[in-house]
């Protein structure tokens, strides 16, 4: 996500809470965020992974998930724009088995794709 904001001439820095969206503590942490980097307004991401498996085929479902909107700190949102975004993939239980960094790199590809996404649905920076 790093490369891809520079490409664009954009900064990004990453905090991680994990706390719940709906969670008290995660409103106040974005305030502390806020107030600390001197900024009106943060991309929120809600990331999540799974794993499920898939008995018929013999592997194992991989997924990623984000669910991303602005967070305008101090401004009572009216309504909140939410952008979803899914990427999934099956891992063959045999090649994991015989190869255990293919969960790892399958992992990696996945969030890659999901950062990608995210990039690309962020607002272009207002020109200096």
């Amino acid at each position: 996500m790093r490369g891809d904001l520079d490409r664009r001439g954009q900064k990004l820095t990453i905090e991680i809470e994990p706390t719940a969206a709906d969670d008290a503590r995660s409103t106040q942490s974005l305030v502390d965020v806020g107030m600390r980097l001197s900024v009106p307004v943060l991309a929120v991401a809600d990331v999540r992974f799974s794993i499920e498996p898939q008995p018929k085929k013999c592997a194992m479902l991989m997924s990623v998930s984000a669910q991303i909107h602005l967070e305008m700190l101090g401004i009572e949102a009216k309504s909140t724009e939410v952008v979803s975004f899914t990427k999934a993939s099956a891992v063959s239980v045999t090649q994991w088995a015989k190869d255990p960094e293919v969960g790892s790199r399958t992992l990696r590809s996945l969030l890659s794709q999901i950062g990608g996404d995210i990039v690309s649905a962020l607002p272009a920076s207002p020109a200096k």
